[in-house]
């Protein structure tokens, strides 16, 4: 909550390792896993999801074209509540997804709802495309892989 009070810097969110990690792929080395066990490969096209896009000064540079999936908050959150049903924790302890869902709710009321409108008015304003995040992934690739392909030959 202070955060947001105290002007919302994104900066203040770093993320060293993935800069590093961009900038190898883009002089053409491969990077390992978080885990270590695999590598990365650079390639003509990187893609990475962060939901910060180029509103970090690290990343203002790093990134070619960003995409912002739009998609209403009560789908985000059903779609989110929806998938942690089938957790294995809580399909072995269906009352306690309950609790779960009363917390996430209240969460997202009292802090995270305001924090994710700042977040993605910034994104929005400084992004190269913005998707209908209730279209179907199908829809979603065709749109950005048109984008794309235009960019690439213009």
């Amino acid at each position: 909550e202070q955060w947001l009070k105290d002007g919302a810097d994104l900066n203040l969110t770093e993320t060293p390792q993935l800069a590093q990690d961009i900038q190898a792929l883009q002089r053409g080395e491969a990077i390992s896993s978080l885990n270590g066990s695999d590598k990365l490969s650079p390639a003509s096209f990187v893609i990475v999801e962060d939901p910060h896009g180029r509103e970090r000064e690290v990343f203002k540079n790093l990134y070619d074209f960003v995409i912002a999936v739009d998609t209403p908050f009560d789908i985000t959150l059903a779609r989110r509540l929806l998938r942690r049903s089938q957790d294995a924790f809580f399909v072995e302890h269906p009352d306690e997804f309950g609790k779960y869902v009363v917390t996430a709710l209240n969460r997202y009321l009292d802090r995270l709802r305001n924090f994710y409108l700042v977040i993605n008015t910034r994104l929005y304003e400084n992004c190269d495309m913005v998707v209908d995040g209730t279209k179907s992934v199908d829809e979603l690739v065709s749109e950005v892989a048109r984008q794309i392909r235009a960019r690439a030959l213009s």
